[in-house]
């Protein structure tokens, strides 16, 4: 009897989940965990380190601090005898408290949690303690060569000097700042907008009933504080970022800003990026790796951003012997201009796709936020049914199509990391301006 191929599962947001608001209008994301004892809360805030500067710090802080109840160590072991814990994650955008944890003990750690948040103290020792981490972690950052590229260069070729990477507290403004700032500010987080996720045994109205009991804000939510906002540079003309850094391999990002997110050309996308450059099997890497042997490592792809408003981006990286360079990145820039094409390796790349998606299961929270990051996109449904419905009818003539109208001919920010005695400077003046760049001018301190 033949096996029945896989086929894949696609959200529907109407059925996987539900919504729900408590007062002051905070919005409930809801899915019920029907595999085990476990839940998983969280407080999602649209504000993240572009709106506040202090959020990332602060929320370090919270950890290490008690309440006029607690101190510190009993906290810890308050939540630990709940057999439930709290973290948070703060990016430039968004901001996450979570607490998660055994359902039977839902109500008690989520009132212990509120308790922290609401009268948490001010600690003067644990804040010193945290400072000194922070300034040691970003000595230790300057050393390593993955931060430098990928972040701190990666910004400052996308955004230029004033970027989100460097948009962080100076030490000078670490060392003024007091643990009463701090903990006034952990006190009013929850009065600002935000959204309730929950996945775990509770019933909808059982949640309800114990947010309405637990989480009580004061009069209506605030607003978020404005948004320090960023513009992502034109990539009009090629131009070249250098950082000397003592290592052996020399390490290129070749980045040309693209058009605003535009969901229509995401089955494309996805095709194009399985063929071309994704993976080990991609023209990108059996051209540049396995036939020519001009890098350890090599990708290409035609990212999608988080948000509706960010463009799309051409990315590329190679890794290589610095005395490579001139070639690799020649021979790489040909393939960024005349795209190769093998009906096998398009039909091995189809197939990959449909396997991959087909096998692919979001669960549990992930549903949750993946109808976030929907919304972030401005969509209301699960955009992969869209790519799985188109990519059986494409050809190598669309992924053609799309290398033509969004990759050839492109000028790029390229930024390289390496040491400045074993690279040839003659061949990149003839790519275009060079301009080497301190640890000081791309992280900031």
């Amino acid at each position: 009897m033949p096996v029945k191929d896989i086929q894949p599962v696609f959200l529907d947001f109407n059925k996987d989940m539900e919504r729900d608001k408590v007062e002051p209008g905070i919005e409930i994301y809801y899915k019920q965990n029907q595999e085990n004892a476990l839940f998983n809360l969280a407080f999602v805030f649209d504000m993240g380190n572009n709106n506040d500067r202090d959020l990332r710090v602060t929320l370090d802080y919270l950890k290490y601090l008690g309440t006029t109840k607690y101190t510190p160590a009993q906290i810890k072991q308050e939540f630990y005898k709940l057999g439930c814990s709290f973290h948070n994650r703060v990016s430039d955008d968004q901001t996450i408290l979570m607490l998660t944890g055994l359902n039977d003990n839902f109500e008690p750690a989520l009132h212990l949690f509120e308790h922290l948040l609401a009268d948490a103290q001010p600690n003067k020792a644990a804040y010193e303690n945290l400072v000194k981490d922070i300034l040691k972690k970003r000595a230790d950052q300057k050393l390593n060569k993955d931060v430098i590229l990928r972040r701190a260069m990666y910004d400052y070729g996308k955004y230029g000097p004033d970027n989100p990477f460097k948009y962080i507290l100076s030490e000078k403004e670490l060392n003024a700042k007091t643990p009463q700032d701090l903990v006034q500010k952990i006190h009013g987080l929850t009065r600002f907008a935000h959204r309730v996720f929950y996945y775990g045994p509770l019933e909808m109205n059982d949640l309800k009933t114990e947010l309405t009991k637990e989480h009580r804000i004061a009069g209506k939510l605030l607003p978020v504080p404005p948004e320090h906002k960023f513009t992502e540079l034109p990539t009009d003309q090629t131009k070249i970022y250098f950082v000397n850094h003592d290592m052996k391999q020399a390490e290129v990002i070749m980045l040309s800003k693209d058009i605003p997110f535009n969901k229509d050309i995401l089955p494309e996308r996805a095709m194009f990026n399985e063929y071309y450059g994704g993976n080990m099997s991609s023209v990108v890497f059996q051209t540049m790796r396995e036939s020519k042997a001009l890098a350890y490592a090599v990708y290409a792809t035609f990212t999608q951003p988080q948000e509706k408003d960010k463009p799309h981006y051409v990315f590329a990286y190679i890794g290589t012997q610095a005395d490579k360079l001139p070639e690799a990145m020649q021979g790489f820039m040909d393939l960024l201009n005349n795209m190769p094409e093998s009906q096998v390796a398009f039909s091995a790349a189809k197939e990959a796709i449909r396997k991959r998606m087909a096998a692919e299961r979001i669960t549990k929270q992930n549903v949750l936020f993946l109808y976030e990051r929907m919304r972030k996109l401005g969509l209301d449904y699960d955009v992969r049914k869209d790519i799985w419905q188109k990519i059986p009818s494409m050809t190598i003539k669309d992924v053609h199509d799309f290398f033509n109208r969004f990759v050839k001919n492109k000028k790029y920010t390229i930024l390289i990391i390496g040491n400045r005695d074993k690279i040839d400077f003659d061949f990149l003046n003839k790519q275009g301006p060079v301009k080497e760049l301190s640890l000081k001018e791309i992280f900031g301190y």
